[in-house]
């Protein structure tokens, strides 16, 4: 019995690794959609609208700071999806000799390195594995991740701030004045939206960085917390927060655990 629930387990977790790797490539098209979109929105419809007999100076601004902000996203974005997070490649022959090994793929393991069931491999400073970017999130692309959340949180703050535009909820409908179209009620909206989420979303990763950890070492360490207030006093009383570690680890030199160093 214990035997046949053991294979229905892994082949549960087969099927999601497949189902992630299959998704990767569609979270990838969404994130470049929503950007795309949002940028276009801005110059076709918001701007005519909004920035209307404003003298062209006032308006070169507003256009130089979208293209430099959505130039910065991309950037980011990519450069965080192709230099990827770093991958311990070394195999160990001999598992004795004192190293700690990966026992899926016999890789050397160093502190903070965790093997990815996803993308089947040790990524060494192993923060998460990000499906909107199709990769992990380690030591070596940490930097591009907060950048690209910074500049997401930028550019958001600033669609959603231009873009606005009085709605009223009746029921479940939406009502919106016609002088607004659709495409302007929907980018205030999806910028909205985005800003919520990478709001919370950078919130956290700040107080990573200032910490000196990563999200994978931090839920180890609420693992052997048995109440809400040991769980309040490990992440609160028990920090070591530090501006240095917050510039370094923008900088790009975060220790293997997550650590800056």
């Amino acid at each position: 019995m214990s035997q046949a629930r053991s294979l229905l387990e892994d082949a549960a977790e087969d099927a999601g690794k497949v189902v992630i790797r299959c998704l990767g490539p569609l979270y990838v098209l969404a994130a470049n959609a929503a950007i795309l979109f949002i940028a276009t929105s801005m110059v076709l419809v918001v701007y005519p609208r909004v920035l209307a007999g404003q003298p062209v100076a006032n308006r070169a601004v507003h256009l130089i700071f979208l293209a430099s902000t959505v130039g910065s996203v991309l950037w980011n974005y990519y450069a965080c999806a192709s230099v990827g997070p770093g991958y311990s490649l070394t195999k160990i022959q001999d598992p004795e000799a004192g190293h700690r090994t990966c026992k899926k793929c016999g890789c050397a393991k160093p502190e903070g390195c965790h093997h990815c069931s996803v993308c089947d491999k040790c990524v060494l400073g192993m923060d998460h594995h990000c499906p909107w970017m199709n990769t992990c999130v380690g030591r070596d692309n940490y930097a591009y991740f907060l950048r690209f959340l910074s500049s997401c949180w930028l550019g958001t703050a600033y669609t959603a701030a231009v873009s606005s535009v009085p709605i009223e909820l009746v029921g479940m409908a939406i009502k919106y004045r016609k002088k607004d179209s659709g495409a302007h009620l929907s980018c205030y909206l999806l910028s909205l939206g985005v800003l919520i989420g990478i709001t919370l979303l950078l919130g956290f990763h700040l107080y990573l960085a200032s910490t000196g950890q990563t999200t994978i070492s931090l839920v180890d360490k609420f693992a052997s917390c048995e109440t809400w207030r040991e769980v309040a006093r490990k992440l609160c009383w028990e920090q070591d927060f530090s501006l240095g570690n917050l510039r370094r680890a923008f900088a790009g030199r975060r220790g293997a655990r997550g650590r800056a160093t």
